[in-house]
């Protein structure tokens, strides 16, 4: 993860680099005076959360689509609950209800490593809202025909009643898309 936030700096930095090149098509199109928004779901958002705490450039606002910190097998990785309040940012987090229910054994955003705990530990100005109805798959795309890797992922986490495309139409919406 702090590999990702690594990738999410570099992309950044690039981003604000070609805003001032006129021959740039970001040029004129994009601006960052007012710092970077950043978007993110599950570990995405945890690695949002990592370069938010790192204060390397001005980051504008984070919305965090049920992140989970989970250090997978590197006991030397970083926990972004840790070090989160270091982050200035405001930042919202939005969690699916059924994120901490057990599937085939394990639970994809577990309350302990869930979007309740990043909130708990974010600094002001913060917002929590959790989507009743909800699975953490379900932010997604719908998957491209024939992935079945994309299938697999979905069914080793709970899924809630809410239809897919109104969880998406949200979560656009709150993130400042289409």
């Amino acid at each position: 993860h702090t590999t990702l936030a690594r990738m999410i700096v570099s992309v950044a930095d690039w981003v604000r680099g070609q805003t001032t090149v006129p021959t740039s098509p970001l040029f004129g199109f994009v601006d960052t005076s007012s710092g970077v928004s950043l978007v993110g779901h599950s570990r995405g958002a945890k690695a949002n959360c990592l370069v938010a705490s790192w204060n390397l450039f001005d980051v504008a606002a984070v919305v965090n689509l049920d992140p989970v910190d989970t250090t997978g097998s590197d006991s030397k990785e970083v926990r972004a609950i840790s070090i989160l309040a270091d982050a200035s940012a405001p930042m919202l987090f939005i969690g699916s209800e059924y994120g901490p229910a057990e599937a085939m054994g394990r639970a994809c955003a577990p309350s302990s490593q869930g979007f309740t705990q990043f909130y708990a530990h974010a600094r002001a100005p913060a917002w929590s809202l959790e989507l009743l109805g909800t699975g953490h798959m379900q932010f997604l795309d719908e998957a491209p025909a024939g992935c079945i890797t994309c299938g697999m992922m979905r069914a080793m986490c709970k899924e809630g009643p809410t239809p897919d495309w109104l969880l998406r139409g949200g979560s656009q919406v709150a993130t400042g898309g289409r």
